[in-house]
């Protein structure tokens, strides 16, 4: 069973076109949803967390106030190459643990480990090919905005945060562009997964 990486950067279009390949049958690694998983479920994080951000940053029942400590961080690269040393670890072991569990029984040809860091955190060293969903700047931005709620300089800031677009598509093996509609970006993603398919080991 193949691993396939998927990046992009914030507002890319990259969670739609992961919804996309989960439709196609395909199992989905979110590196999201394993940080997640770590600031709520593992100690270690949590308390390093509340050591070196505040309690504050937690609300009474102890669930983690992300917007508040999103805040914080990107607006501060050091206090965020903080925050990711602290979580980055858990998340990674959360994530590997799921990757197994797919692979233990594969109902697929491929997993994909869907993932914004994916070059930082050396992921793609564990993928076969890796996937950039790229996307003009200023629709990112408009994305960013309207989804989560940040203003336009914040949504600049934590794309450039990250690894630039030019340097993610640099370094992957697939691009897809979304930069017309769902209907030509769902038949860029169907043209991938058919390549995909031919580069899996037959059962």
């Amino acid at each position: 069973m193949l691993t396939i990486g998927l990046t992009g950067i914030l507002g890319s279009g990259k969670s739609t076109v992961a919804g996309m390949f989960r439709g196609l049958g395909i199992p989905i690694v979110d590196m999201d949803e394993a940080g997640r998983w770590a600031v709520d479920n593992d100690e270690t994080v949590r308390k390093q967390i509340a050591a070196t951000f505040g309690r504050e940053m937690f609300d009474a029942e102890g669930n983690l106030l992300r917007q508040k400590l999103g805040n914080v961080v990107f607006s501060d690269d050091e206090k965020l190459q903080t925050l990711n040393r602290i979580v980055h670890p858990g998340m990674l072991a959360c994530a590997q643990v799921w990757v197994d569990e797919i692979k233990q029984e594969p109902a697929a040809p491929y997993l994909i480990i869907d993932a914004a860091l994916i070059f930082e955190l050396d992921v793609d060293t564990d993928c076969e090919a890796v996937i950039t969903v790229a996307a003009p700047l200023e629709d990112s931005i408009q994305r960013a905005m309207q989804r989560s709620g940040l203003t336009r300089e914040d949504a600049l800031g934590r794309i450039d945060a990250q690894l630039s677009q030019e340097e993610k598509i640099a370094h992957s093996d697939y691009v897809i562009w979304n930069d017309t509609d769902l209907h030509t970006l769902r038949s860029r993603v169907l043209a991938i997964h058919e390549q995909l398919l031919r580069l899996s080991p037959d059962p």
